[in-house]
């Protein structure tokens, strides 16, 4: 059975294959648990998540400073900043996403939704763009 699924079967799955396969014969899931791991057969999908590349950093991911915390700028659209922060409202959770240009600190763009994921961010960020228009060599900064 693990073979026949090219090592993606846990012992549950096997133990219902064989079930469905062998009419009639009566197996115990932890029996093969047992033999499973007497043979270092380790489902694919199991292995995979619990692997972690060791030599990935979160600073690999980080892209350069460019403001040096100097969160003023001399122009508008020069330099936006954005932030995502929840609302309970109601007893449920919203979530704010918002674009302020660091030239007068008014809000540029900003939406809430009931997920926070990469469509509010970059349903706020389309906005703003269609908003502002020009944004040759704009640097929006965000929290990591």
């Amino acid at each position: 059975m693990f073979d026949e699924s090219k090592g993606t079967y846990d012992y549950r799955r096997i133990v219902e294959g064989i079930k469905i396969k062998y009419e009639g014969v009566v197996m115990n899931g932890k029996k093969v648990l047992r033999i499973m791991k007497k043979y270092n057969l380790v489902p694919e999908y199991i292995r995979k998540s619990k692997k972690k590349n060791k030599n990935e950093k979160i600073e690999d991911n980080v892209k350069p400073n460019l403001l040096n915390r100097n969160f003023t700028t001399d122009e508008p659209n020069k330099v936006w900043d954005t932030d995502v922060t929840y609302l309970i409202f109601k007893g449920s959770r919203a979530y704010l996403s918002t674009i302020i240009d660091l030239y007068d600190r008014k809000v540029v763009s900003y939406k809430i939704s009931k997920h926070n994921d990469n469509k509010l961010v970059m349903d706020t960020l389309n906005e703003a763009i269609q908003k502002r228009k020009d944004v040759h060599g704009l640097i929006i900064r965000s929290d990591q």
